[in-house]
């Protein structure tokens, strides 16, 4: 096999898979990859991609929000799982004077505790030769991203998947840490306005970007957030290279995205990139006379709105649907008058290519179900002129009373 065939991978997404797998989609389209999905297993995507190689493939890693892990399918399991295990690491490890390994379980008939105890076995056969470590499964199904990190299972080592017909050689993880210390460690926060997670803002941004044309090329794009609290979107615009116009209500909310962006252009060493903050009223800011005052912005031949606006109050127990109705009609009004206003802005820009993922509060009441704020807005949306790119997306965890519903949209 050359090392530009047809390769078989795996891709393990996070927990809300059809939200990861549309952006795994999105971006393999807008990098022009050929490729075609072979199966989907609960979160794992098993994919055939042609004319590439594993490097490739391991840098999407720093691309998508929702893939934790990626793997390369190298061989189809018998009915020995341990001599198919075996022979890969002995393989690809043939020339280490040690060996690291660590094997993860993606077949629910082959629990954690079996995995372990195979890797023992194998320990014990290969240390007749060399000196071998098992980095065993603590806790789950898979040895945990930081762990596969922190023992450099990839560049020293080798984790090997199992899954109900194959076996997978791991060639990339995503840095759980350095997700962490974007959500976490920015030198400004704000619990009411910067909730927004650094992985759900890299997925809106990755959807958005893969609806515009020539979209590899982000000389072309302007990323507009004119909600953007303590600059979790703005910062995941900077790490993909992309330019960006941010604006918010608040002064101290314009501040806080000044600093947290002059934070990550240190800390990644960020260079070539245009970005403007600045204090304004999504309702009411004229979009276009702004734009058009910085000459590396009013050129660009398409722009991508991706916010969370206001979600409304912080919520531990469940309203009624009268209450949350409500309580919505004012935010409501907020949503509507950014789309009336940017819509005018659009008007006086017919040619710009505009694509818009917004997030919308999604409310689960006591009596009546769920209150989408979208379902409320969806009509007067479509009045306007705004068409749905696809049926909106839920992001939130159970407990949470408010949820996330992301909707992709478009002007055209």
């Amino acid at each position: 096999m050359n090392s530009l065939s047809t390769k078989k991978f795996a891709f393990i997404l996070g927990r809300e898979i059809e939200l990861c797998f549309r952006e795994l989609e999105a971006v393999l389209q807008r990098l022009d990859f050929d490729y075609t999905i072979i199966n989907v297993a609960k979160n794992n995507v098993f994919i055939n991609i042609d004319n590439t190689d594993n490097t490739s493939v391991a840098e999407l890693i720093n691309i998508l929000g929702g893939t934790i892990k990626i793997f390369e399918l190298v061989g189809d399991r018998s009915n020995n799982l341990e001599k198919d295990l075996k022979k890969v690491i002995s393989d690809d490890c043939a020339e280490m004077d040690r060996i690291e390994f660590g094997i993860s379980s993606y077949d629910f008939g082959v629990p954690a505790s079996r995995v372990n105890l195979i890797g023992l076995s194998i320990k014990k056969s290969l240390k007749k030769s060399k000196s071998v470590r098992f980095v065993a499964i603590s806790q789950g199904f898979e040895i945990a991203p930081v762990v596969s990190l922190k023992q450099g299972l990839i560049k020293k080592g080798i984790e090997l998947a199992i899954f109900p017909r194959a076996i997978g050689k791991l060639i990339a993880v995503s840095n759980i840490e350095d997700w962490s210390s974007r959500d976490y460690e920015k030198p400004k926060g704000d619990k009411r306005s910067g909730m927004l997670p650094p992985k759900l803002a890299r997925i809106m941004l990755n959807l958005a970007l893969s609806e515009l044309p020539n979209s590899r090329n982000s000389n072309d794009i302007l990323v507009l957030d004119p909600f953007c609290g303590s600059g979790n979107m703005l910062i995941e615009s900077m790490l993909l290279g992309v330019d960006f116009l941010g604006t918010d209500l608040s002064a101290k909310a314009v501040e806080d995205s000044i600093d947290n962006c002059q934070w990550i252009k240190e800390k990644y060493s960020v260079v070539n990139l245009n970005y403007k903050i600045e204090m304004a009223d999504a309702t009411s800011f004229n979009f276009f006379e702004n734009i058009k005052r910085y000459s590396e912005f009013s050129k660009k031949n398409s722009i991508a709105i991706v916010c969370e606006p206001y979600l409304g109050e912080p919520k531990k127990f469940k309203p009624t649907m009268n209450a949350a109705k409500g309580e919505y009609v004012k935010v409501k009004e907020m949503y509507l008058g950014f789309l009336n206003n940017f819509l005018q802005f659009r008007t006086q820009n017919s040619g710009l290519k505009t694509v818009l993922c917004i997030v919308f509060p999604y409310v689960e009441t006591l009596d009546k179900g769920m209150y989408s704020l979208y379902d409320e807005c969806v009509d007067e949306i479509q009045k306007m002129g705004y068409t749905e790119l696809q049926s909106p997306l839920i992001y939130g965890r159970d407990y949470q009373v408010v949820k996330r519903e992301i909707a992709l949209l478009t002007l055209e």
